[in-house]
Formats: structure tokens, sequence, C-alpha cells
């Protein structure tokens, strides 16, 4: 799949060395820069999953049909990186040589420092001493002064992205997912931002959240990347971390100064306003902390900075080599669960202003997906794992404002839209316009669904446990799920940016429904959320619910004329399969576009 050894790029001008390594958007390879004779990193893109290199040759082939769109913005968004980089002349900022398009894809040439990243360094030999993070940390927050006065951010600030130059200085690198921003504060493009769980802040997990410019953004990610460096720990992610207590534990007996442990508190707030709203801002706290002048973990002479080391600091032996890498926290043990389910009910106090939740935490989700089986008819629900998320958007109708905070329980919901021979082996018939049973039963009223529920709980009683029943989804547990839950990445639609990926509507649907899970599914492994049938929720509606809605399990108006429906549909525009998009209709209702998702 990749450039082999000696293959040449423009004329000669380049040759391949080897692979450094594969993402799901590029391939990296160390290459030989003829005429000066250097060696340099040459990135080219290559989607894994849409891309394919042409057999016997050096082409590569840009996605299937189905798939161009969602490969064309992702081309665009890997030549916007090589033009943001390459505008960014900065001694602590990664040089991009050259970019040209070839084979079908493009490529862009930048320096190459062997001695890795401080990721790497941190998994090989654990964490560094205060004076040498501080180093580091300090030339990295130069670099995004810089990046942040272009109206850049970077948005992906991690050990794994700052390497170490053969003078022993940081190099930032990987602006992937940077955004530019107007005079306005306003970003200038909506291609999709990735996250980088324990470096992320909260705003990134909202799909408008950096929409607007912000140094506080990056302040985060920059204090995440110095807690790693102390501790040898990926932070917990921020849906996780509720309070400072997490951080205090984790820094506890490292040595660390008082000085940079509030550092570290304060710059990774859950509340933007509540962080450093500037680098300079997060370095006047660090202004009283001793400075390595050189890097002695790369084998270089350190000199006392002569301003007094702090009663905190760690002993001034190198880190051997030798020693075995320092383990991240695991939330996977029994301790850690514990820890993340009090983290998540600490980070609803501290969104809703210290108010605690109406009810009691229910224990965590199980984690696999579960099966059921009624007369030969099997179907998977998905374990939804709660947390806060913010619900709505200030950028659609007025029925999607104002965007609310909103706690949830776990819950699992259904991997597919209800199918028609699910229905059929429950009700014993099919009221489908575009019948297959692998097809989603669509012409069911609101009333048709919980006849349907009903029967299949009676159904399935000995498969269920106690006080277990399936039920309707609410409009909050739709959206959290139809957003990725905890695991979003803030795309307008179920799973993506690029609706053709997930969803069938009416520019692709060739104006009928489709059968189930033949589009990618979202973050969580569910398909479908976006366009192919409107599905019923339990939520009578109301244009202005969203002003006086409970933030903790909310259940909509106690009545109405209408009730809500979510995703939009096969004949319905782009729009309309938004995540954020509202919309109803009549209980009694059955459209052919108008289906069902169960909840349990």
């Amino acid at each position: 799949m990749n450039l082999k050894e000696n293959t040449p790029l423009q004329g000669g001008k380049y040759r391949i060395l080897g692979l450094l390594g594969q993402g799901g958007f590029g391939i990296t390879y160390l290459a030989l820069q003829a005429g000066l004779n250097r060696e340099v990193v040459i990135k080219e893109f290559f989607m894994r999953e849409h891309c394919d290199r042409i057999e016997g040759s050096t082409r590569v082939s840009l996605g299937t049909s189905g798939s161009r769109e969602s490969v064309a913005l992702y081309l665009d968004k890997f030549l916007k990186e090589a033009r943001n980089i390459a505008a960014l002349k900065h001694a602590n900022i990664i040089s991009i040589y050259d970019v040209f398009e070839e084979n079908g894809t493009a490529y862009y040439v930048m320096e190459y420092h062997s001695a890795g990243s401080l990721g790497s360094f941190v998994e090989q030999c654990g964490a560094l001493r205060e004076e040498d993070a501080l180093y580091y940390i300090r030339q990295v927050a130069e670099a995004l002064k810089f990046v942040h006065a272009s109206r850049i951010m970077h948005l992906d600030v991690k050990p794994d992205n700052i390497l170490v130059d053969d003078d022993g200085n940081a190099v930032l690198i990987d602006f992937g997912q940077s955004k530019r921003y107007n005079e306005k504060g306003k970003a200038t493009s909506a291609t999709p931002i990735g996250i980088s769980h324990g470096y992320a802040p909260m705003e990134q997990y909202n799909p408008r959240g950096v929409r607007e410019f912000s140094p506080a953004t990056d302040v985060y990610s920059l204090g995440a990347t110095l807690f790693t460096l102390l501790t040898g720990e990926i932070p917990p992610p921020a849906l996780q971390l509720a309070d400072n207590q997490c951080l205090l534990d984790a820094l506890y007996g490292k040595n660390v100064s008082d000085a940079v442990v509030t550092a570290i508190v304060k710059s990774m707030s859950l509340v933007k306003e509540n962080r450093p709203q500037s680098i300079d801002g997060f370095l006047s706290m660090l202004d009283a902390q001793p400075v390595n002048s050189g890097a002695l973990l790369y084998g270089k002479e350190q000199v006392p900075d002569g301003g007094g080391a702090s009663k905190h600091i760690k002993s001034q032996e190198t880190p051997s080599v030798n020693e075995p890498p320092t383990k991240p926290f695991n939330w996977k043990t029994p301790a850690g669960i514990v820890a993340a389910i009090l983290c998540l009910v600490l980070a609803w106090v501290v969104m809703n202003g210290g108010n605690g939740p109406a009810t009691e935490p229910v224990p965590q989700a199980q984690k696999e997906k579960q099966t059921f089986t009624v007369n030969g008819v099997s179907f998977t629900m998905v374990a939804v794992e709660g947390g806060s998320f913010n619900m709505g958007s200030n950028d659609g109708s007025g029925d999607e404002k104002p965007v609310h905070t909103v706690v949830l329980d776990n819950y699992h919901i259904g991997e597919t839209e209800v199918k028609q021979s699910l229905w059929q082996a429950v009700m014993g018939n099919n009221p489908s316009s575009f019948k297959s049973d692998d097809n989603v039963v669509e012409t069911v009223s609101y009333s048709d669904c919980l006849n349907f529920i009903d029967k299949l709980n009676t159904l399935l009683e000995g498969q269920l446990s106690t006080g277990r029943k399936f039920r309707l989804p609410t409009e909050a547990e739709w959206e959290y799920a139809a957003r990725g839950g905890n695991r979003s990445e803030g795309c307008d639609f179920s799973g993506s940016d690029v609706l053709s990926d997930v969803a069938w509507y009416d520019v692709n649907s060739g104006k009928e429904t489709h059968l189930a899970k033949r589009k990618q599914p979202n973050e969580l492994g569910i398909y479908d959320m976006s366009g192919n049938v409107y599905e019923w929720c339990s939520d009578w509606y109301a244009k202005d619910y969203y002003s006086v809605s409970p933030d903790a399990n909310p259940q909509g108006p106690s009545s109405g004329s209408y009730r809500v429906i979510r995703g939009g549909s096969w004949d319905m525009k782009a729009q309309h399969c938004r995540v954020a998009f509202r919309n109803y209709a009549k209980p009694g209702a059955r459209g052919y576009s108008n289906g069902l998702r169960l909840a349990l």
C-alpha cells in the first residue's frame, strides 16, 4: 500500500528511504532530497478507508464514486494543513519545504528530526524532570503565541505532536486539526475536528464549540501536555474530568512545584472562561519557575538558570532509557470506573452552577452490545454511556435554541432503526411502503410504535432483567446518541460532516428508503441516525422547550399536540438530517418517511 524504498518523486528530486508511519488520512515517509543531499519527511495524502494503490503503480485511486465527496473534503484539508504550516515561520514550528501533487494525490515535504517526539520519550522513559518539562512547554507556548497572532488555533497540542530537534529544542507539528479565523473571530471553514482524548477540552466535543477564536482551547491542551510530561500519564478525557482531584492525585508525590500544579489545574478547567485566556496568561503562572537552558534528556549540557530552584524540584538524575515507562491511569479498572462515575456526577455540578442532579446516578452501562431474539429475528442494542453534552444549535432554526447543557444517565439504543422483519415478527404484519425484510420499517404512527413496543416487551419478558423495558428514546437521548455520545467528534451529521457518507437523503436515496447498515456508522457504531427515515421520540413537541428544559434526563413537555421526530429521512434535504434539527408530527400520522429506533 505504501511507496516502496527508492521510489522517486518529482522526477527524482526526492527518493523514498523508508516508511515512518501511517494513519487514517496519510502515509509518512523518510526521504532524501537529492539536490541538497538532506533527509526530509514526506507526507502523502492517503485515506485508508477509501484510497487504494493501483496495482503495479505508484498512483492512488481517490475513493469510489460514493466516497469521492468525502475524500475531496479531506484532500482539501490536507492541502490546507500544508499551507497553514508553510506560512508559519517560527523556530519552534515545523518547516514545510515543498508541496506538490503527483500520482493522483498530494504530498508535502518537511524537515526531519531524528530524536523523535516527547510522547515517544515519555512512553519509553517515563516522566520528565520539572525543569526539562518547562523548558519544552515554554518553547511550545511561544510557538502557539505566534500561531494565535495569525488567527489560527492548533487544536491538537499533545506530546506526540512535539518533536525535539538536533539542538534539543521543541518543534510543534501536525496542524491537521487547525482552524483559521477571520477578523471577527469566526472560523473560515467547517472542516471536521478530531478529538485527542485527554488533551481536548470540553468545547471540542461540541460540534460548534470551536467555531469562534479562543486561545483558551489551546491553553487547555498545553496544560494537559505539561501534565503528561510531569507524570508520564495521559490525563482523563474532559468528559470524565469533573474537578481537579484527578489531576492532583496524579501530581501528588511527583515533586512538582505548587505553582506548576496550579497552572495545570487552572489551564484544564472544564469551563473555558475559567482558564487563562491567552498563552501569556498561562506563562505568567510559570514565571517563578526555573528554566533548564538545555535539553538534558537528549544529551545536552544543562546550565543552571540562576533563578533558584523550587523546593519541590526533582533530583538532577537523568532518566535512564532502561527504566520502564510510567503507565497511564487505567480507567477500565474497578477503581477507574468508580472514579469515572464520580467525575461525571461532579461534572454535572460544575456545568450547572453547583446544583446536583435530580436523581441518583445509575450503575455504569454495560460496554458491550446486547442482542435479543424474538420469534427467530435478532436485533442489537448499543450501550450509550451517560454524560453531559451541549444540546441544540445557535446556528439553526429557532426551536434549536438556546444551546443548553444536558446530563443523561446510561441507556441502550438500537444499532439500527427497527427493520421490517422485526416488526413482522412482533406484529404479524408489515405496514411499509418499500418492502424488504432488511429494510427499515416506515409508514408507522407514534401510536403504532407504542403498540409494537408493548408487544415486544411482553414477548421478551424472559430476556429482560427486572425493571428494564424497551421504549422510544427521549429527544435528548436521541440527540446525544446521534452526536456520538462521549466519543463525539463534533460532526454536523451523525458520524460525519459529509452527509453522503452516513445518510440516505433526497440527493442520493433514489426516492426510497434503503436497507439498514449500508452507510458508515457514527462514533458509537450506530447506523442511519441521519437520513433514511424519521424516528419517533417519546417527547411532546414545543418550540420553546429548550429555554425551560431541565438539565438532568429531560422528558419533554407534559402535554402537546405533536410528538418529536428526529434525524431527517430519504426525502428530506441535508439541513433536516443534522443532529440538532428538530421536527414534529401528529401522533396518529403514518407518513411513509416515519419509522422508529428502540431505546432500553
